[in-house]
């Protein structure tokens, strides 16, 4: 289960795209790359 609460430190350490995932995120077309890119991320603190 996810946090409700984060702090800034937490937010820019758990949920900002690394240089890898941006090149994944890119070849999605129009507003799949914000769904793939939450999705991305969220699986990976699951």
């Amino acid at each position: 289960m996810l946090k409700q609460h984060w702090d800034t430190e937490e937010l820019v350490e758990n949920w900002t795209l690394l240089p890898q995932e941006l090149e994944l995120i890119y070849k999605k077309v129009g507003s799949n790359q914000i769904g793939f890119a939450i999705l991305l991320k969220y699986f990976q603190l699951m």
